[in-house]
């Protein structure tokens, strides 16, 4: 996980740089909320590595246990919430501009919040490690009673300059919920 708290100067991000971040995050949250999907796949690169690990309920172990959020996380090779890449963000986004993923089909309604923004630069030129929170609130109506969702979480991302624009390079999305609830998984 990466923290901003042990930034080298070299890492430091400009005011202006960390402004686009931001604005390029909040245009992201956007078109997902106005259900332009086509539209977000223009924001990934095609090496893109978009995941979310399972989070799992455990005891500390002694008192000389940190509570790392890596110990609750899954592993490489254990099971995950999702693991994707660019085509099969592909094959999702066309499912769901089709109208025949039932799960979306009447859509929800959806709102995004995204804060706590901080980003540093990596080693490669022109790429930044860029951290958020955010909030998803959905509503769903029905014939009987709506339903509502509120998902929470952090996401762990790497963007990169490509063509002068940032592109989303790499996505870790840790949920601050029970991963089960849901009836569909949820593009963060």
């Amino acid at each position: 996980m990466m923290s901003i708290v042990s930034l080298q100067p070299e890492q430091e991000v400009s005011i202006r740089e960390l402004m686009e971040i931001t604005r390029q995050l909040n245009r992201e949250g956007q078109l997902l909320d106005e259900r332009r999907y086509s539209d977000w796949l223009t924001l990934l690169t095609e090496d893109i590595h978009y995941w979310a690990p399972l989070r799992f309920m455990r005891q500390q172990d002694g008192f000389s246990d940190d509570w790392d959020i890596e110990k609750e996380l899954s592993q490489e090779g254990e099971l995950h919430m999702s693991n994707t890449n660019y085509v099969d963000l592909q094959v999702r986004v066309a499912r769901l501009n089709s109208g025949r993923a039932h799960t979306e089909n009447p859509p929800w309604f959806t709102q995004r919040l995204i804060t706590n923004i901080d980003a540093r630069k990596t080693a490669t030129e022109g790429e930044y490690e860029v951290t958020s929170k955010f909030l998803l609130n959905r509503f769903k109506g029905g014939f009987v009673k709506g339903r509502e969702q509120t998902i929470v979480g952090s996401r762990e991302d790497i963007w990169t300059r490509i063509g002068g624009a940032l592109r989303l390079r790499s996505r870790r999305i840790i949920y601050n919920t029970d991963n089960y609830r849901w009836g569909s998984y949820v593009l963060m």
